[in-house]
C-alpha cells in the first residue's frame, strides 16, 4: 500500500514504506491516526530483514521523567526488541523535560550496548513535529534525530483540510441550487 508525501516537506520523506523496510535506520511516521501509525510501522518492520525478530510498541507519553528510570526503561524496550524495531508512538506527547534526557539515553545506551542486539528505532506521530518545534513544544533536536526517514500518510494540513471544505461545500451547493452553482 502507497503512503503519499503530502503534508511536511523533508529531504528524507519516501512515498512508499518499502523504501523505509530496506533502510535499517530510524524513521518517523506521521499518520493520521495512531491506528495508521502502528499499521504503517509493522508493515515496514514486516516487510525488512528484521522481520523474524522482535516488534516493540510503547507510548513515548508515558516514558519516565528522571533520568535513571528512564534509562533503565529505556534499555528494558531495546533488550526486548533486540534485533528487531522499537515503535514509540505518540513521540509529541513526550515531555519537554524528557526530551533531552532521552537523546542522552539512546547515546549513553548505543555507547554501552553490544552492537549485535541493534535495534531499528521507529517513531511515530500523528501531529507536524514541525509546528510543535515552532510552538516550542518539541525539540528541534530529537526532531532531526528521529527524521532520517520520514514516512507520510494522508495526513490533513491545515490548508488541504480547508480545501476540502470548501469543495465539498461548493459540491452540496451546486446540488440544491436551482442554478446549478453558486454566487460569490
Amino acid at each position: 500500500m502507497k503512503s503519499a508525501a503530502v503534508a511536511e516537506p523533508s529531504a528524507h520523506a519516501v512515498e512508499h514504506e518499502d523504501v523505509a523496510a530496506r533502510c535499517a535506520v530510524t524513521t518517523l511516521i506521521t499518520a493520521s491516526t495512531a491506528t495508521d501509525v502502528e499499521h504503517l510501522a509493522r508493515r515496514i518492520h514486516a516487510a525488512s530483514s528484521r522481520a523474524a525478530c522482535s516488534f516493540v510498541q510503547a507510548s513515548a507519553a508515558a516514558l519516565p521523567v528522571e533520568a535513571r528510570a528512564l534509562l533503565e526503561t529505556c534499555a528494558g524496550l531495546i533488550d526486548a526488541a533486540a534485533g528487531g524495531t522499537l515503535l514509540l508512538t505518540a513521540v509529541e506527547e513526550m515531555p519537554a523535560s524528557t526530551q533531552d534526557r532521552f537523546i542522552e539515553t539512546l547515546a549513553q545506551l548505543q555507547s554501552i550496548r553490544d552492537p549485535s542486539v541493534a535495534v531499528r528505532l521507529m517513531a511515530g506521530t500523528t501531529v507536524s513535529l514541525r509546528d510543535r518545534i515552532a510552538d516550542g513544544a518539541f525539540s528541534e533536536s530529537l526532531f532531526y534525530r528521529l527524521n532520517i526517514i520520514h514516512v507520510l500518510k494522508d495526513v490533513p494540513t491545515p490548508s488541504n483540510t480547508a480545501r476540502e471544505q470548501r469543495l465539498a461545500l461548493c459540491h452540496e451547493l451546486a446540488s440544491v441550487s436551482p442554478k446549478g452553482g453558486y454566487d460569490t
